[in-house]
């Protein structure tokens, strides 16, 4: 018999509280309407921690089964204030008078429907704390930090109802965006009074209605911890940023990361990850990605693969990776997406492949399901004035009724978005009195042997980046070296971070050959928090914040070897790096030189012709002697 389940998505409210046990010196006193704090404001995680005032306790929120919350939005209330006796024995609890009617309309319905007539404003504080602690708390799931509310408990409709009544009196609250999560995908709310708080999430899914899960916790300390009730999937998009240099920064060992910089032609490595949610009440499961990417961007059709994480039905960890056959691409679509791969039935597979069961013998969900791909910057981006920053972005579609199969209707997740860029080299070539030189040619390697070349096309605006990615390591037939125009210009668009060796291979006319090649290091340097990308805040100029570049050039001139190390000229908002390379002008052997010079070749001519003839003439007169 199927298990018929509301459609609904699961809005997570938590209900705790906060004992004071190890601050007994703390004392709350009674507070007026009109001192209460605005909450209003919008508070964004930080490396997965929300500071909300400077109090002592604080709330841990974590996913169910390590689901993410990252991209969740949520509505945080404090319902009553919490004093503890000096010695912990006894809890007493106080109304915030900016939820005092909503509370005090709540519970005098619900006495009301259980025959006592009573009226919100014969409520007093007592009765309606007393009314809460009546309430039934039973419970359907165990779990090692707290106990999860029964899905039909008088405790969670009467939360839900509070939660009602204050968006229907149109209460401000604390919102709280996760905009980062912790290592395990959790996130903390810190800084709160002790107290009573409602934790109301209101993460906007497409297509899907609003109901409640409810989470109590109860605890004798100033930390809380708490389990979302997950059943709908989330989708978290991340790039692999290849930098090594970078790696310090992203907390990702990979460089999963939301930020990073390549190469024109350089296989872009993307993942998306989510997670099963609950699907026993489903008889079949739909499961899509439909993603969008800038025009600047390319898919590698091949290399989409998708994998499935799990424990297999002896609770060994598993991996099983889906066959072409399992998945539908479509590179086509008409709605102004990139591409759309979707599983037509993913708990067929999930139930074939991992077969764990829990003691209600229903089938265990919450496994990690991961897309991974590649693309490239395509050539043509050389032609744009500026280098912008090449977003990349994804939302998961998901069956949410049961009582359809993937014909029925579905939901969609938030849009998460992720961004590249690549960068430009601008090159002058002049001597040191600034005129440009014209004919100077160069090649751009990896190495300071110059035996690893980078290759490079001619384009539109200069000259274009080949990655090996791209070439295979082989020289490509269009491949040609960077020549210097009549204005001493060489412009190179499709750079990443990193070092590279700029060899110069032939010197213009009359000018002396740099020997060695010029070593530059390009490094981008990207806001903090890089698991945190917000759409647009790219070409916003709020993710590079600066582009540094150094050269260190190496040239011979009068005998002497010079060394220089530079702090190159740059435009972050333009993603380029300005180099001026110079070639000093020689000094003439003299040979044709000024007059001083040629008198001195004259008076050395008349003193030798003197030597001569006196030589003749001694010469001559010995002779006569003889």
């Amino acid at each position: 018999m199927r298990i018929r389940k509301k459609r609904v998505i699961l809005i997570t409210l938590v209900l705790t509280y906060f004992c004071i046990n190890q601050n007994p010196s703390f004392t709350i006193k009674n507070v007026r309407a009109e001192e209460i704090v605005n909450f209003s404001r919008i508070i964004e995680t930080i490396e997965g921690i929300a500071t909300v005032e400077n109090g002592p306790a604080m709330i841990l929120v974590k996913g169910r089964n390590k689901q993410t919350l990252q991209g969740k939005k949520y509505h945080l209330y404090q319902l009553l204030y919490a004093q503890n006796a000096e010695h912990g024995e006894s809890i007493t609890y106080t109304i915030n008078p900016l939820y005092e009617h909503a509370l005090k309309q709540v519970v005098a319905e619900e006495l009301t429907k259980k025959g006592q007539s009573i009226s919100a404003k014969e409520l007093t504080e007592y009765k309606v704390i007393d009314y809460i602690k009546s309430l039934d708390f039973s419970t359907t799931e165990e779990d090692t930090e707290g106990k999860m509310q029964g899905d039909c408990s008088e405790f969670r409709f009467f939360v839900e109802k509070i939660r009602n009544q204050i968006s229907r009196e149109n209460i401000q609250a604390q919102e709280i965006r996760v905009t980062s999560v912790k290592a395990d995908h959790s996130f903390e709310i810190r800084g709160l009074k002790y107290g009573y708080y409602l934790l109301d999430e209101i993460t906007n899914v497409e297509g899907l209605d609003t109901a409640a899960s409810l989470c109590m916790v109860g605890t004798a300390s100033p930390k809380a911890t708490i389990h979302t009730k997950a059943d709908s999937p989330s989708v978290m998009k991340k790039i692999k940023e290849d930098d090594k240099f970078s790696s310090p920064i992203i907390q990702d060992k990979e460089g999963w990361n939301d930020m990073g910089d390549y190469e024109i032609g350089q296989n872009i490595w993307y993942k998306f990850d989510s997670q099963l949610p609950d699907i026993n009440g489903y008889e079949q499961y739909y499961y899509a990605w439909h993603d969008k990417m800038d025009s600047m961007l390319t898919l590698n059709k091949d290399s989409i693969q998708i994998s499935i994480q799990g424990k297999d039905q002896n609770n060994n960890d598993k991996i099983y990776t889906l066959s072409r056959e399992e998945m539908v691409v479509d590179t086509t679509p008409d709605n102004g997406e990139s591409f759309c791969v979707s599983i037509l039935d993913i708990k067929k597979i999930v139930d074939r492949e991992f077969l764990a069961e829990n003691q209600q013998k229903q089938s265990v969900y919450g496994q990690k399901v991961t897309v991974t791909f590649s693309a490239k910057i395509k050539e043509t981006v050389e032609q744009s004035a500026e280098i912008k920053a090449m977003e990349n972005e994804v939302r998961l579609e998901f069956s949410n009724d049961p009582d359809h199969s993937n014909s029925g209707s579905t939901g969609f997740t938030p849009w998460d978005t992720v961004v590249c860029y690549t960068y430009a080299l601008d090159i002058k070539k002049i001597n040191e009195k600034q005129q440009f030189l014209e004919g100077a040619t160069f090649r751009l390697y990896r190495d300071l042997e110059c035996r690893h070349e980078v290759y490079v096309k001619k384009g539109n605006r200069g000259y274009i980046v080949l990655n090996s990615d791209l070439t295979q390591g082989k020289r490509p037939e269009d491949a040609t070296e960077m020549k210097s125009d009549t204005q001493g210009s060489i412009f190179i668009t499709g750079m990443d971070s990193g070092r590279y060796y700029l060899k110069e291979t032939n010197a213009p006319s009359g000018y002396r050959l740099l020997k060695e090649p010029i070593e530059i290091q390009i490094n981008a340097v990207f806001t903090e928090n890089r698991d945190s990308y917000v759409k647009g805040d790219g070409k916003a100029g709020k993710t590079l914040k600066k582009l540094e570049a150094t050269a260190k050039i190496i040239s011979f001139y009068n005998g002497a070897t010079k060394e220089e190390k530079q702090e190159l000229e740059t435009d972050h908002t333009l993603g380029k790096i300005n180099l001026t390379v110079i070639n000093q002008t020689g000094k003439k052997l003299p040979i044709t030189g000024n007059a001083a010079t040629i008198s001195m070749v004259l008076l050395g001519s008349g003193l030798m012709g003197y030597a001569i003839i006196r030589s003749c003439k001694k010469k001559k007169k010995q002779t006569s002697h003889k």
